[in-house]
């Protein structure tokens, strides 16, 4: 089996014979510093569409990169009955409650802080093979979604502000 949830051309062709694009083979897992995207692969990992470009604010936030346009990632889930499943991301859980939503990411890992989106399938492909598993009913509306652009530049500046209380000025929007 070469893909799991994820949409995918081919299979990934890496100078370590070892490694591919499966989520959930362990010995995938890039290192720290070149895991742009916050991935981790593991047996519980599977691949969520990306739904936009992420960024990495490195240089304690005085600099920012775009990380090369990558349609999906490998991410530990965790479903929970009749709530639907968490996406584990860095040390972050971000709740997936309906098929579509746009769920923004922002964390903070390895001096570095990152900023993406990620696009929640439908919980029965992700959580539907388990036990007594309940997925939640789709809502009949979809909220608007709770980070706006400006409102993700604000959190961002908050953040390094935060941990490198910097001024206004020293960071790089």
């Amino acid at each position: 089996m070469l893909a799991d949830y994820c949409p995918y051309n081919q299979e990934l062709t890496y100078k370590n014979t070892n490694r591919d694009s499966r989520c959930y083979r362990s010995e995938n897992q890039p290192p720290s510093r070149e895991n742009y995207a916050l991935e981790k692969f593991s047996p519980d990992s599977k691949c969520f569409d990306h739904g936009s470009i992420w960024e990495q604010y490195i240089d304690q936030c005085r600099r920012k990169r775009y990380i090369a346009p990558q349609a999906a990632g490998c991410y530990h889930f965790e479903c929970i009955s009749s709530k639907g499943f968490y996406i584990n991301i860095g040390k972050d859980q971000y709740l997936c409650e309906y098929q579509g939503q746009n769920v923004t990411i922002l964390s903070a890992e390895y001096d570095s802080v990152y900023a993406g989106t990620i696009i929640c399938p439908d919980c029965q492909i992700i959580c539907g093979s388990l036990n007594n598993f309940q997925c939640p009913s789709q809502p009949n509306f979809y909220p608007v979604q709770n980070v706006q652009q400006s409102n993700l530049r604000a959190s961002i500046h908050n953040i390094c502000k935060h941990l490198y209380k910097f001024n206004q000025l020293s960071i790089a929007f």
